[in-house]
């Protein structure tokens, strides 16, 4: 079984990272997202059907894009 990678705090991610993280492509309770916000320490996720919005750390970002999964409020 694979070790879990450890935990990056979202003061960790460099710019460059956070910047590879916005844009579509997760989901928020099932509906289409958009992650924005690369110059602050949470990243924006904002729905684009109801313009709905909540702040998540960078880390939950990175697993959700690399796991498909969708983020949930």
């Amino acid at each position: 079984m694979p070790e879990p990678s450890p935990v990056r705090r979202s003061s960790d991610y460099t710019v460059e990272e956070k910047q590879a993280l916005v844009g579509p492509g997760l989901t928020v309770n099932g509906h289409p997202a958009v992650v924005s916000g690369y110059q602050h320490e949470f990243a924006t996720v904002t729905r684009k059907d109801d313009g709905m919005s909540a702040e998540f750390a960078w880390g939950t970002i990175e697993r959700a894009r690399s796991a498909g999964a969708d983020l949930t409020t």
